[in-house]
C-alpha cells in the first residue's frame, strides 16, 4: 500500500487524489492518497509527522518556496527552479523535486506549442511561475515577469505573443477573477493558463473571443503527478501513461 498525499493551503479544488488513483490504477498498485491543508507555519509539525508512513507529497500553493529550505537533499532541476513541488521521504531524509519542470513541458508538447522564435510574458513570481520561467531559460526564450509587486504594468509586456498565467487569480471557487482584461490580450497568439480548475478560466473566455489559442493546465497537472510517481516509486513509467489518466479523468 503506497501512501502518499497533497500539501497546500487550500485544497478544495484539487483534482490530485483521483489522478493519483487512475495511475495506480493503471500500474495495478493500491494506494492512499490524502489532502493535507496547513498553513505556512504548520508545514515543519506536519512534515515530521508524515515523512515515517509517506513514501512522498506533492506541494502546492503557496508551498513550493518555503517547503525547499526543508529539504535535506534537492534534485538539479529543482534548484534551478528555486521551488519544489514533488517531496520523497526515506532513510531519514527529504528530497526535494519539481516535476512541474517536466509537466509544463509535456503540456506544451501535448498541444504543439513551439517556443522557437517567441517572446512571452509570464503573469506572476510565485513557485509556478519561477517553473514557467526556468524552463523559458532554458530554450532561449526571452519573456518578462509581470506580478503585482509591480502593479502588472503591461509596459513589459511589449512585443510578446505568448502570455502564461502561473497565477492562481481564476481558480475555483474565484472563477470570475481575471487578471487581464479583453483589450489587453490583442497582442498574443496563445495564452497558456496553468489553472485547471475550472478548465476554461475567465482569462481563457476572454483570449478565445480574441481569436488566440488558447491551452489549460490540466495535461500540466496530469504530467506532473506522473513524474512525481516516477520519483517516488523509483522507476520509469510506462509510455502513455500521461494520455491514459488525462483521457479518463473527469474534468470539471
Amino acid at each position: 500500500m503506497i501512501r502518499a498525499g497533497l500539501i497546500g493551503g487550500k485544497l478544495g479544488h484539487s483534482h490530485s487524489a483521483q489522478i493519483h488513483q487512475l495511475i495506480w490504477q493503471e500500474l495495478g498498485l493500491r494506494g492512499e492518497y490524502n489532502l493535507l491543508e496547513t498553513p505556512a507555519e504548520g508545514l515543519p509539525e506536519l512534515l515530521e509527522k508524515i515523512r515515517q508512513d509517506y513514501v512522498g507529497v506533492n506541494v502546492t500553493i503557496p508551498h513550493k518556496i518555503a517547503v525547499l529550505g526543508m529539504c535535506d537533499r534537492v534534485t538539479e532541476v529543482a534548484q534551478a527552479v528555486g521551488a519544489v513541488n514533488t517531496l520523497t521521504f526515506g532513510e531519514g531524509r527529504i528530497g526535494g523535486d519539481n516535476t512541474d519542470y517536466f509537466g509544463f513541458g509535456r503540456m506544451l508538447e501535448h498541444f504543439g506549442l513551439s517556443l522557437a522564435n517567441r517572446s512571452a510574458a509570464v503573469l506572476g513570481d510565485g513557485g509556478a511561475s519561477r517553473c514557467v520561467c526556468a524552463y523559458l531559460d532554458n530554450h532561449k526564450v526571452q519573456y518578462s515577469v509581470l506580478s503585482r509587486k509591480q502593479g502588472f504594468d503591461w509596459s513589459r509586456a511589449a512585443g510578446a505573443d505568448l502570455l502564461i498565467n502561473a497565477t492562481p487569480v481564476g481558480m475555483f471557487p474565484n472563477t470570475g477573477e481575471s487578471l487581464v482584461e479583453e483589450k489587453q490580450l490583442v497582442q498574443f497568439q496563445d495564452v497558456l493558463d496553468l489553472i485547471y480548475n475550472p478548465g476554461e478560466t475567465l482569462l481563457l473566455q476572454r483570449a478565445k473571443k480574441q481569436g488566440c489559442r488558447v491551452c489549460n493546465g490540466q495535461y500540466m497537472l496530469v504530467a506532473q503527478a506522473v513524474g512525481a510517481e516516477a520519483v517516488w516509486l523509483g522507476r520509469k513509467m510506462p509510455e502513455g501513461l500521461i494520455q491514459q489518466v488525462y483521457d479518463r479523468m473527469r474534468w470539471k
